[in-house]
């Protein structure tokens, strides 16, 4: 489970196999194929340039939706733990509240990782 975790956020934290299905994507979606070499590279180092700042603010908002959902999840069992256990009728209401917002969180955290692993699992059976 650890190493599941861990190869998720290696992934997830490694732009190069990000970068070169992007590359390969804007080649074949820009009819790069059809530039000499040296327009291609300076339409790619523009387009580097410009979009620069946009993949690390997709992976804050990424682990924000993870944590905050893996939050919800912890706290909401931990409450109805507390609540079942020491009958603590507070407990129990809160854990409600919490469950709706896991309810509400859970499609995005779920289109997310989808998202995550697709892209992982399409690179390594590229890379076999």
């Amino acid at each position: 489970m650890l190493g599941l975790i861990t190869s998720f956020l290696g992934g997830l934290l490694s732009s190069s196999r990000a970068s070169e299905t992007a590359i390969d994507y804007l080649r074949k979606a820009g009819s790069l194929d059809e530039m000499t070499a040296k327009e291609r590279a300076q339409w790619l180092l523009d387009y580097m340039q410009a979009t620069k700042h946009q993949s690390p603010m997709r992976r804050v908002l990424t682990m924000l939706v993870a944590f905050m959902w893996a939050f919800l999840v912890i706290a909401w069992a931990l409450l109805c733990f507390i609540g079942n256990v020491f009958s603590v009728e507070g407990a129990i209401t809160t854990a409600g509240l919490y469950f709706s917002m896991i309810k509400e969180v859970s499609p995005y955290f779920a289109g997310v990782m989808a998202f995550y692993f697709t892209s992982q699992i399409i690179n390594s059976a590229k890379s076999k």
